[in-house]
């Protein structure tokens, strides 16, 4: 089976890990399973020329960085997977967000009678993405979302009900891994350094709860725009707070600092799934969080500093109850593609049923 990926961005090279870690973990696992993919991408890397990770060919149809050039970028893109076509046919194409490789996917099916399957990803099930006024009913069958709460708030945006929900998991490696009982770290933050992930509550929260505690380490890792104005904010208070910022790390890394950690700390003001809730869940971390992605599954939720405040002391003093989460494998989650590919590719669906998109 050959399948066409169509998405924003992908890692540039095999050691950028971090670079949509999931998308990395599913391709290699359902290229294992003998599925032969190939990607093209929108935006990123910021380069066109093919290249190869893990025996899996890749193009990027970068050209322009300029918003209102990017359109070039689209047509570059579907120019590479037409080229790839004619070589040799693809049996499926799946796309991932619903924006600007939805749209390609779709006019691409169109074109080769080709079904097209898409996992909606993060903010894009919101109401103030564009792209969701196009989505009807015909849709449905061959969108996947990554959680109930992403299904919910589809669900609120569009007044449609998804009918696939195939969540994300970690390589069996992660699964098993051995969790040390010392933890130096009392409070952990990961994810880009950006306004959804609502730093500011997470740095406000932190520098209330150390108050009064010796020895307190807190960290968060992670790089973005909003670097300098935290590392502004935590520079206001007493100078006794401890609360480091480390401007990214690779995957590894990070995995080996949640396993030292007593209690992870999210306070984003939107995730899809999570995967860094499930990561650190996995590590041993007590989980508290805003309500959001798979958070509720894992820990202890609540929307303000008080609460989030509250939630820490219960879990620094070890009654926070953590919940019984059996995480899924990457080789079953690519199962489970794997079985949806088979079945829309053995589906013949009409052009005139499926539409532009």
């Amino acid at each position: 089976m050959r399948i066409l990926w169509l998405s924003p961005g992908f890692a540039k090279n095999e050691e950028e890990t971090s670079n949509i870690s999931p998308l990395q973990d599913l391709a290699t696992e359902l290229s294992a399973m003998g599925v032969e993919i190939q990607i093209m991408t929108i935006n990123y890397p910021y380069h066109s020329k093919p290249y190869t990770w893990h025996g899996i060919k890749i193009r990027s149809g970068h050209k322009f960085q300029n918003r209102y050039l990017r359109i070039i970028n689209w047509l570059y893109c579907m120019s590479y997977a037409i080229k790839a076509h004619r070589e040799k046919k693809f049996d499926l194409i799946h796309s991932f967000w619903l924006g600007p490789a939805w749209i390609i996917g779709g006019l691409l099916s169109w074109f080769w009678k080709t079904p097209h399957l898409t996992t909606l990803m993060g903010q894009d099930v919101l109401p103030d993405n564009f792209y969701l006024k196009f989505v009807t009913k015909k849709h449905i069958p061959h969108l996947v979302a990554i959680s109930k709460f992403q299904k919910t708030c589809f669900q609120r945006s569009t007044g449609l009900l998804l009918e696939h929900i195939i969540p994300w998991g970690l390589k069996k490696n992660a699964l098993d891994k051995v969790i040390p009982t010392e933890r130096t770290i009392d409070v952990l933050g990961a994810g880009g350094l950006s306004e959804v992930k609502n730093w500011e509550l997470w740095i406000k929260t932190v520098a209330e709860f150390s108050k009064e505690k010796l020895n307190f380490n807190a960290k968060i890792i992670g790089y973005g725009d909003h670097m300098d104005r935290l590392s502004s904010l935590i520079a206001t208070y007493d100078a006794d707070l401890k609360i480091s910022i480390i401007p990214g790390m690779p995957r590894n890394d990070l995995l080996q600092e949640m396993a030292k950690t007593k209690t992870f700390l999210h306070t984003s003001n939107f995730e899809s799934f999570g995967l860094v809730l499930l990561e650190a869940y996995l590590n041993g971390c007590d989980i508290v969080s805003t309500p959001v992605g798979i958070a509720e599954e894992l820990g202890l939720t609540g929307t303000s500093k008080e609460e989030l405040l509250n939630l820490l002391e219960r879990s620094s003093i070890g009654i926070a109850q953590k919940p019984d989460y059996i995480a899924s494998g990457m080789d079953e989650i690519a199962q489970r593609y794997h079985h949806l590919y088979e079945q829309m590719s053995a589906s013949k669906i009409s052009s005139g049923k499926r539409g532009l998109i």
